[in-house]
């Protein structure tokens, strides 16, 4: 993804070094898997399910809406790169 925006992936990364936590720390403090977690950070996969976000949001103590907003911006730039490449 080439763009000047922050990315979920970008921002969860962040948000977990503040918090000086490891991924498996992360994952079960959100209640997904570390596979699942290293997907989102390494930005080859977004949550899918609105209880994840939520759940993202809370640990990291914002407002649902900022995840919501990082996510939906994600899929966003990932339809149209899809909707590039299919023209």
């Amino acid at each position: 993804m080439t763009h000047s925006r922050i990315t979920f992936g970008a921002w969860l990364r962040g948000r977990r070094a503040e918090k000086n936590q490891t991924q498996e720390q992360t994952a079960e403090a959100i209640g997904v898997g570390p596979k699942t977690l290293a997907g989102w950070e390494a930005e080859r996969a977004l949550p899918i399910k609105i209880l994840d976000v939520i759940q993202v949001a809370e640990w990291a103590s914002v407002e649902k809406e900022v995840v919501f907003e990082l996510v939906a911006g994600d899929y966003k730039i990932l339809l149209a790169e899809i909707t590039t490449r299919a023209v």
